[in-house]
């Protein structure tokens, strides 16, 4: 799905909405992706924009099958919309770890899908020997935005009790944050801060600046918002916590330094 990023080099905006029992916690909504977990081995991997696009993907991991060679690292292939590492290692004797298997995806190179190019990124959440294959399994949790309201302001609706509130641009050099705005269901304090992400948008390292935090109690629960007009390196994120579980609509506006900076084709 092309949408989010516009060709005027000028201003980006999203919202999230949360609903249920789901809560601010800083997570990222609307991208498809897949969690391994097994033998103390877990990562993360994910489709690089938000929407349903990402859904179509597979994730495998293949054991090595001729017992005459040693394969001696992990290789990522990406056949169509199935990405497939071959694992380090001979058969019935897989030896390659999670940190190998995230290593390949992120250093693969990115492919052609219609007039854009796609790679998917992956995070280590733990390390250790990938204990089998895997068969194709399905990135999931893909989800397109609500553009009823304009076209310039999306909004995607997290699953119900589900969580959000990490706003990502994909940027490649610096961009601008503008405003951060919203409301929410309940009596809370809202903190704003920069963070550091992964190519998985795991969050990585030291936590950044704070640019706000404000507490509402008083109905409406609206966020006031400030020209913060601070710069989000490459790798960085928005993240938006509340200290109380709330509900509600949060909103972004960024800025982009170049009119090619910001366009990603899902």
């Amino acid at each position: 799905m092309a949408i989010l990023r516009y060709l005027d080099g000028g201003t980006w905006y999203q919202q999230q909405t949360i609903s249920g029992t789901g809560t601010w916690s800083g997570a990222p909504v609307g991208y498809a992706g897949y969690l391994y977990s097994a033998g103390g081995a877990s990562f993360q991997v994910r489709f690089p924009s938000q929407g349903t696009d990402g859904n179509a993907w597979t994730f495998q991991m293949i054991e090595p099958v001729n017992a005459a060679i040693t394969k001696t690292y992990a290789e990522l292939d990406v056949l169509g919309k199935a990405c497939r590492v071959f694992l380090r290692g001979t058969p019935g004797a897989i030896v390659a770890t999670a940190t190998e298997v995230v290593a390949a995806i992120n250093a693969a190179s990115p492919q052609a899908i219609g007039v854009g190019r796609v790679q998917l990124g992956a995070g280590l959440v733990t390390n250790a020997v990938i204990p089998a294959a895997l068969a194709p399994v399905s990135l999931t949790g893909g989800l397109d935005p609500n553009l009823a309201v304009s076209y310039s302001s999306p909004r995607f609706t997290a699953p119900l009790n589900a969580n959000g509130g990490l706003f990502y641009f994909n940027q490649n050099r610096p961009w601008r944050i503008l405003a951060v705005g919203g409301e929410v269901t309940a009596n809370a304090k809202v903190t704003i801060q920069v963070v550091n992400v992964d190519k998985a948008l795991l969050l990585t390292g030291d936590i950044g600046a704070v640019l706000s935090e404000q507490t509402l109690n008083v109905v409406p629960r609206h966020l006031t918002s400030p020209n913060y007009n601070y710069p989000l390196r490459p790798g960085q994120a928005l993240k938006i916590t509340t200290d109380n579980p709330a509900q509600g609509t949060m909103f972004v506006v960024a800025v982009s330094t170049g009119a090619m900076d910001n366009f990603v084709q899902g």
